[in-house]
């Protein structure tokens, strides 16, 4: 996410309406991690930096079988990365998997750029 961060200094995680959010999301299908969830969270919040922290969510499978958001963004491999560009209303409007290609970054930059004006 540097390249995209560069790209955008002084808009990025801000209070202004127009900048842009960068959330780190964790999915868990593991229940049994599901019990160790107030451990593991502290955990993840003293290696983060604090201006962070807003925008960090982990979030536990409810159960065997139950619908997660996983299935619901299409995350069919859990161990690689996975980026979404979503708009002022919440829908994606690009997303990528794996290492980005410096091709990749620029096409989400411009994408980017567009939604904001």
């Amino acid at each position: 996410m540097n390249p995209f961060v560069e790209a955008f200094p002084e808009s990025t995680n801000t209070k202004n309406k127009n900048s842009v959010q960068l959330f780190d999301i964790s999915i868990s299908d593991n229940v049994a991690l599901r019990m160790l969830r107030p451990v593991l969270d502290k955990a993840i919040r003293n290696n983060t930096p604090p201006e962070k922290h807003a925008y960090m969510l982990t979030t536990y499978s409810p159960g065997a079988g139950a619908p997660t958001y996983r299935d619901d963004l299409g995350i069919s491999n859990m161990k690689t990365c996975y980026v979404y560009l979503l708009d002022k209303r919440g829908r994606i409007r690009w997303q990528g998997t794996g290492t980005a290609t410096p091709q990749e970054v620029q096409i989400l930059q411009q994408f980017t750029k567009q939604l904001m004006e």
